[in-house]
């Protein structure tokens, strides 16, 4: 198993500590061939919906009505 997939494996389990978040974002960035921009701190709303736990097809409603990143009601 490489690296990424230990990651997000690690995410969706138990969740990951902000130096792996970032090694992930890093890695997702290079797998999509752009660069790294982001901050463990203040990740794009999708990410933060990741964190939660929230269901892939609810992450991609809420992001496609425009949502900030607040988890569905």
């Amino acid at each position: 198993m490489d690296r990424y997939q230990e990651l997000i494996d690690k995410r969706d389990r138990e969740g990951l500590t902000d130096d792996e978040a970032t090694e992930l974002g890093r890695l997702m960035a290079k797998r999509r061939g752009e660069s790294y921009q982001g901050d463990a701190d203040d990740p794009p709303p999708d990410v933060e919906l990741r964190r939660r736990s929230v269901p892939e097809e609810e992450i991609e409603e809420e992001l496609a009505e425009g949502g900030q990143g607040t988890p569905p009601a």
